[in-house]
């Protein structure tokens, strides 16, 4: 079957966390039925990541960030890169600390046959348990994937750690918007496409383990911060800056995103006395 899809990855310094993933990706896609091409972004890795990839999986189309792109300046940059190298049918984004299972890709392939004009969110495990960790939230956390598969709304996010997005949905979507730097942008990428009329689909299955990452406190909140150096992590990429915080909310509602401006200033304050040991909760819009 003469498919394309392109796999999108970034990275960036975690060398055998990639390395691992890009394995387990290869060994799902050699399993599978459509014909794919593995892209990756590192963004200035000093580990040795690009050298280690290229020693072990010759076959991976690696493309050099400058250093600041983080998460969602890496995708967006290498979805660019692969949307220039060919016409893909579908692409398939990954994030590198995911360990696919063998049969994971095949069943996207299976999915996508049903619903070839959707997009395609992986539910993901913990490494070591069997609770769900990503693929849609909503107000009482990370959804499990159920049969038939779960419909994204405007009222549940969907993270981007496993996407796949048909042809058809880039050609009007297009890429992530370039007002995202690190998180957010695959939320926005799912409330875009639900407002382009298309539909989101939860995978009835996982498609591999993932350890959930948004639970760790961000550094804006760690104790023993001055207030200039806490102001600067907050309005960092990996924090809450205002474009992003606006831009997401204005997305959902306009009467949200013009209360977020009166409430950014508020998260700050209220971040600034948070119990240092008390976990962050679940992932923010």
């Amino acid at each position: 079957m003469n498919i394309k899809v392109a796999i999108l990855l970034t990275c960036y310094n975690r060398k055998k966390t990639t390395c691992a993933c890009i394995g387990h990706v290869l060994a799902s896609a050699n399993k599978a039925v459509y014909n794919y091409d593995v892209f990756l972004l590192d963004d200035g890795s000093c580990d040795g990541t690009t050298a280690a990839v290229l020693s072990a999986y010759p076959q991976v189309n690696v493309t050099q960030g400058t250093g600041q792109l983080y998460w969602c300046g890496g995708m967006r940059k290498v979805w660019d890169v692969a949307a220039k190298n060919a016409t893909y049918d579908a692409f398939l984004l990954i994030n590198d600390d995911i360990l696919v299972e063998g049969d994971a890709i095949s069943k996207l392939e299976d999915m996508h046959k049903k619903h070839p004009d959707s997009i395609l969110v992986g539910a993901c495990r913990e490494e070591d348990i069997e609770n769900a960790s990503y693929g849609f939230f909503g107000a009482s956390g990370i959804i499990s994937p159920v049969d038939p598969p779960a419909r994204l709304t405007m009222k549940i996010g969907m993270n981007g750690n496993c996407v796949w997005v048909p042809k058809c949905v880039y050609d009007v979507i297009g890429n992530f918007r370039s007002v995202y730097r690190h998180s957010r942008g695959d939320f926005d990428y799912g409330w875009r496409a639900l407002k382009a009329g298309f539909d989101v689909l939860l995978t009835p299955f996982y498609v591999g383990r993932c350890r959930r990452h948004d639970l760790d406190k961000p550094k804006w909140q760690l104790p023993g911060l001055s207030i200039t150096k806490r102001w600067g992590e907050f309005n960092s990429p990996k924090g809450v800056p205002l474009d992003e915080y606006f831009a997401i909310s204005y997305l959902r509602n306009p009467w949200l995103g013009w209360l977020s401006v009166i409430k950014w200033p508020y998260l700050f304050i209220k971040g600034c006395f948070a119990d240092a040991t008390t976990d962050r909760p679940r992932q923010k819009m």
